[in-house]
């Protein structure tokens, strides 16, 4: 990555990781751990953004993600990576379906069924 961004003359500010919605804190503390790993080799880079959105619980056997425990579980890695290089990096997160799953009801109507 260093050596496209140095070849085109390119500053890379931004990592961004796509690690799912069905994310738990220790998942979410893998994937902090390997972006770390490469945000230490580019020095340029301040936000990390963990898109994918948060698990939502639809079928009652489902379970959400626990943002609580998720978010205690990356203050430790962003702190410590902090401690350790002195750089302190801003978190972005996507909270994708979390906020509007249960935001509304669909009516419909079956027109016709199909048997193939």
């Amino acid at each position: 990555m260093q050596e496209i961004s140095e070849k085109y003359d390119i500053t890379l500010t931004k990592l961004h990781f796509h690690i799912g919605s069905e994310n738990s804190p220790e998942e979410c503390v893998a994937s902090a751990e390997l972006g770390f790993s490469i945000i230490e080799k580019i020095p340029t880079i301040t936000h990390f953004d963990m898109g994918g959105g948060h698990k939502m619980a639809i079928m009652p056997s489902e379970t959400r993600s626990d943002l609580q425990a998720i978010g205690n579980a990356l203050v430790k890695k962003f702190k410590h990576f902090y401690e350790k290089t002195g750089r302190k990096i801003h978190l972005e997160m996507e909270p994708g379906k979390y906020l509007t799953i249960n935001a509304c009801s669909m009516i419909t109507e079956i027109q016709d069924i199909v048997d193939t």
